[in-house]
């Protein structure tokens, strides 16, 4: 890392230090985010018949199903990149996510 070459030993390892545990922390919290959305897949796996059964119209019900089911995989891509960004955000590199 060229930013803390100049730095003394000693805070080079609180820094690093410091590093590893953001790192820690954003697996965490990719973790938690990946088995708070998995129940919310399995049940828009569902949802066509969850809209007929309240009674929404059955055509209307298959595509609203046939689209959640083909945006649920986006949705989990999206949720592990936005964990990802505000950790960067917490870290101040906001423009690394203008790249992507």
């Amino acid at each position: 890392m060229p930013v803390i070459d100049n730095l003394p030993e000693h805070k080079k390892k609180v820094i690093l230090a410091k590093f590893q545990l953001c790192g820690q922390t954003l697996n965490r919290g990719r973790t938690i985010v990946t088995l708070v959305v998995i129940p919310m897949f399995i049940m828009f796996l569902w949802m066509d018949k969850i809209l007929i059964a309240i009674r929404q119209s059955e055509s209307v019900s298959i595509m609203g199903g046939q689209y959640v089911v083909l945006a649920t995989p986006g949705a989990f891509f999206f949720v592990q990149y936005d964990s990802t960004k505000r950790m960067l955000q917490s870290m101040l590199f906001a423009h690394v996510s203008t790249y992507c």
